[in-house]
């Protein structure tokens, strides 16, 4: 969906612009698996669940979605307090970039369909003193959004046609003509 790349792309850029990990945020690609690449942030849509706004057997489609959006943060320190401290700082400029200003989604100028934020889930990824000093912290946003399809016509409608079913072996009556353009 087009939305998701509006709000991944803001977000990227005000990151980058807060200076989270010296500029390397990416979006919508795989991480690192080298600790020479780190720190390194990646933003992606993991998951968006639609559900019908109302009586989905009437009316045009319409959805409220909840779009499940991860903010990945990898970094590296020589020790398992140093790389706590360096991924707590992380998470917190995480928040405090993305919802102190909600302008990445385009709900300053209104043209974004974002509802909203329904959760904010953050979690830390720490291996224990002694091992790897290599971590992470994840936040995730529940974006609240709403779409509608419209239907699309294939009809010019420039001719009506009205006719009468008579049943049986009758003929049917019936009339075709041209409708005015107004």
């Amino acid at each position: 969906m087009q939305v998701h790349s509006v709000w991944t792309a803001g977000i990227r850029d005000r990151l980058i612009a807060a200076g989270l990990a010296g500029g390397n945020v990416e979006r919508d690609r795989s991480m690192p698996t080298m600790n020479d690449a780190l720190p390194m942030c990646l933003i992606a849509v993991v998951d968006d669940k639609a559900v019908a706004d109302r009586d989905p057997r009437a009316g045009i489609p319409r959805f409220n979605h909840t779009c499940e959006l991860v903010i990945e943060h990898r970094d590296k320190a020589d020790t398992g307090p140093a790389l706590r401290q360096k991924l707590y700082a992380a998470g917190q400029l995480i928040l405090g970039t993305v919802l102190a200003d909600l302008s990445w989604s385009g709900i300053v100028d209104g043209n974004d369909p974002l509802e909203g934020i329904a959760r904010v889930d953050v979690a830390y990824d720490i291996p224990p003193d002694g091992e790897a000093e290599m971590g992470r912290v994840v936040v995730t946003l529940y974006l609240l959004h709403a779409t509608s399809w419209s239907p699309v016509a294939t009809d010019d409608f420039a001719l009506a046609s009205i006719g009468v079913d008579t049943g049986g072996d009758a003929p049917e009556i019936g009339a075709t003509f041209p409708v005015p353009v107004v």
